[in-house]
């Protein structure tokens, strides 16, 4: 392994979340550190060529303590989910082709307003997110708040300036009392 950026701290240090691409082209590294690499995965002979790395700033939110990355069946958007308490515990970024560059989209957190009226509760220090297989949805569980977030997924929203923040609408609220009520 060879350092991406010259200079840079070793991105492969600390905290680390793999998740592969559906097409089997890439292979995403998202690390507690803040960063987001991409390699390019010779699909016959399982070989990784580093591509891109995508750092924590005000551009791109939301790696810092990054616990878990999802990729969408269609291999359009990665979500990265944050442990921290500091930085937006759930963050979307579309992987743009014809070269699949990330590109952020949405950062989702604890208080923002919903589509329906009042705030969105339960999102704080995200563990891990997962996406359907259908991709309609997306789940996120914060062990700190004791909750799981159901989201609807939007493939096409959240591309462009005209719908950004319109890529994942909340759509349940899960927390462990009512999981225990639900046991009787």
């Amino acid at each position: 392994y060879a350092d991406p950026i010259a200079g840079a701290p070793d991105p492969l240090s600390g905290s680390l979340r793999l998740a592969l691409a559906p097409d089997g082209e890439h292979l995403l590294v998202a690390g507690g550190g803040g960063f987001l690499l991409r390699y390019r995965r010779d699909v016959f002979a399982g070989g990784l060529s580093f591509e891109q790395q995508v750092a924590t700033d005000a551009s791109n939110p939301g790696l810092a303590a990054a616990a878990g990355i999802a990729v969408s069946s269609d291999g359009r958007h990665v979500l990265i989910a944050s442990a921290s308490t500091s930085t937006p515990p759930l963050t979307v970024y579309s992987r743009r082709a014809p070269d699949p560059r990330f590109a952020f989209v949405e950062r989702d957190r604890q208080g923002d307003a919903l589509a329906g009226g009042g705030t969105l509760p339960g999102l704080t220090a995200v563990s891990d997110v997962v996406v359907s297989a259908d991709g309609e949805h997306v789940y996120a569980i914060s062990l700190q708040d004791h909750t799981l977030v159901a989201f609807t997924r939007n493939s096409t929203k959240g591309l462009d300036a005209a719908t950004a923040g319109q890529h994942l609408s909340s759509t349940l609220r899960t927390t462990r009392k009512a999981a225990a009520a639900s046991r009787g």
